[in-house]
């Protein structure tokens, strides 16, 4: 209940009472029908004695509408619930709960002054509520950059069965909200990789290859266990076959490193690179945290902004939360040369380093060749880099003009390119993961258990 309470905001209570009343629609449409008629009456007296009995009726109705609207000590409390934290590139609910206090059922349009960065203009959730009766209205909300969001006041129009009047209840819902790294979903990742089987839809189970140095316990033996696990001395003190059970190495350095330039502003359904590296690096520190590796996090442009030293513990996933949460971007370009004084500063001991980076060209890499030559001497290195679908589908796409011709031509040149990357990668001894970034968490953590299961860190 108390973590609960700690997610969920408090809810605002809006009251409807001292707000102004305005014209409805339908009270505009029948004043404007009745001013065409009062014309026209003009030229015949018999259609103006019509109109002025037509005023009389619309408003009585309207001056009816107006008292039932007006009734003493009834209300109309709203109360919006949502997280305390959004996730990035992910749809997060908020509810609002209309509760009419009239005797009778109004019309409530409500309309929730969401964050700008959304820039939903004329966003309206109209019902009917019942007398006495509670609603719930519901809707998602989906960010694609990180940073502080702003909500502001809840607004409601009530309105009666005759909707000639609206009442408006106003009253303050403003409230702050943090937009995270995309960390739904995570728990299913944690449970998975708790055992090393992440089978799911596009998650690969992978085959367990060498021996683990780590001890575990001792079971007895079961056909099929390595004979040369069998503890002698356990078997000739309690007379059965007796094994000793290892596990993978634990409490390993993992290190992700995010590149921060200008290149990794690309854009790729509704998220940057850099967004779609940072929720890959949220989810496979999360694994490895589970995994009790130690884990850091390392990010840079022109210089090293942001260094957290490798560790584990439900502590240091709070930092490297709030560490992802602030990474932005001066669309400068990256210094692999401060990137190589830092780790050698910082990191003494053999570490996973996975960097999160993008090449475009075989001359982009030549110039960052011999800094990730010189990263990959102390440390197992995995340069992580993107995959353009959009210019593999226009690739494979159907030409319908010359133009377009010579356009895939220089497109597939372009995709040759980065496959001649990953074989220059390869050919310096450099690890490499060429992915598209919709799979890119997938693919990542993919790669971090075959690291484990090999033993190669």
């Amino acid at each position: 209940e108390r973590s609960v309470n700690r997610l969920f905001s408090r809810s605002k209570c809006l009251s409807s009472s001292d707000m102004p009343y305005y014209p409805s629609l339908r009270l505009l449409y029948f004043g404007g029908v009745l001013s065409i008629l009062a014309v026209v009456g003009h030229f015949l007296p018999f259609i103006f004695s019509l109109v002025q009995f037509g005023v009389l009726i619309v408003l009585t109705l309207a001056l009816t509408d107006f008292l039932l609207l007006h009734r003493a000590g009834s209300r109309v409390i709203c109360s919006r619930t949502m997280a305390r934290r959004f996730s990035n590139g992910d749809d997060n609910e908020i509810s609002l709960e209309l509760r009419n206090g009239f005797s009778l059922r109004l019309l409530v349009k409500v309309m929730d002054q969401v964050p700008v960065q959304f820039q939903m203009r004329g966003f309206v959730l109209s019902n009917w509520v019942g007398p006495g009766t509670t609603q719930v209205e519901k809707y998602h909300l989906r960010p694609h950059t990180r940073g502080a969001y702003h909500f502001g006041d809840v607004i409601l129009l009530l309105s009666t069965e005759l909707c000639l009047i609206e009442r408006k209840v106003m009253a303050p819902g403003k409230e702050k909200v943090k937009v995270y790294p995309s960390f739904l979903g995570l728990d299913q990742i944690e449970l998975k990789a708790i055992n090393s089987k992440i089978n799911n839809t596009g998650i690969k189970r992978i085959r367990r290859i060498g021996q683990s140095t780590e001890f575990d316990t001792i079971k007895d033996y079961v056909i099929g266990d390595d004979p040369r696990h069998i503890n002698w001395f356990n078997t000739a003190s309690s007379g059965k076959l007796m094994v000793n059970q290892y596990v993978d190495e634990k409490s390993q350095n993992v290190y992700c490193i995010l590149d921060k330039s200008r290149i990794m502003k690309s854009p790729f359904e509704g998220l940057t690179l850099l967004d779609h590296s940072i929720n890959a690096a949220l989810a496979l520190m999360t694994v490895a945290l589970r995994k009790d590796d130690n884990v850091g996090l390392m990010a840079f442009e022109q210089q090293m902004d942001t260094f957290l030293k490798a560790s584990k513990g439900s502590r240091q996933a709070y930092y490297l939360m709030e560490s992802l949460y602030r990474e932005t971007t001066t669309y400068k370009e990256p210094d692999f040369s401060e990137l190589i004084l830092a780790i050698s500063r910082h990191i003494n001991q053999r570490s996973l380093l996975l960097l999160f980076t993008n090449f475009e060209s075989a001359s982009s890499l030549e110039r960052q060749l011999p800094y990730l030559k010189e990263m990959s001497k102390k440390h197992l290195l995995i340069v992580v880099y993107f995959r353009n679908t959009e210019l593999d589908e226009f690739a494979r796409s159907q030409a319908e003009s010359t133009r377009e011709i010579y356009d895939q031509i220089i497109a597939r040149q372009m995709l040759m390119e980065k496959l001649s990357i990953r074989k220059t990668l390869t050919k310096a001894g450099i690890r490499s993961l060429y992915t598209s970034p919709r799979h890119l968490s997938t693919s990542i953590v993919n790669r971090y258990i075959e690291i484990k299961a090999s033993r190669e860190i």
